[in-house]
């Protein structure tokens, strides 16, 4: 028995050649199985989706209602924090200029947000019915470390 399955999935695998139907079985992290799995169990059991590598939905999951369009849709995972651009991580020093800049992009974010860490970020996510990933910005990590303010030599 495997730890999870995803069942249904066209699977591109780097190699150059087309995608194909497959289910991926995973065992301890890793693939662990592709291909034709009818038979096959699993801990957890995953009907493939498509997922949006490049989303600005930072804010957007906080609102009422959020990930049920997406689903009719068939997406089922998004990527946040794209263009140099995330929610998260940074602290306080640069707070309100970060989120002024990141308002016209995402949206206002919420007061409730935890935004010093991904791991913060995450747990302020409430519960949404679609999977979200996020990249720290390089951008905001900057702005964090040295605000929007030029130097004045």
């Amino acid at each position: 028995m495997f730890d999870t399955l995803i069942r249904g999935g066209a699977v591109v695998d780097g190699t150059g050649r087309p995608a194909f139907a497959a289910d991926v079985a995973i065992s301890g992290g890793r693939i662990a199985a592709i291909g034709d799995l009818p038979a096959t169990s699993a801990a957890h059991v995953i009907d493939a989706g498509f997922i949006d590598i490049h989303r600005h939905a930072d804010a957007a999951l906080f609102r009422p209602g959020f990930g049920a369009a997406e689903l009719c849709q068939g997406l089922t995972t998004i990527v946040n924090g794209n263009c140099g651009l995330s929610a998260a991580p940074f602290g306080p020093a640069h707070s309100d200029a970060i989120r002024d800049y990141l308002r016209p992009i995402t949206g206002a974010l919420p007061p409730e947000l935890v935004t010093e860490t991904l791991s913060g970020y995450f747990a302020s996510v409430p519960n949404i019915p679609v999977h979200v990933g996020m990249l720290a910005g390089a951008g905001v990590l900057r702005a964090d470390a040295a605000g929007y303010e030029l130097e004045h030599l």
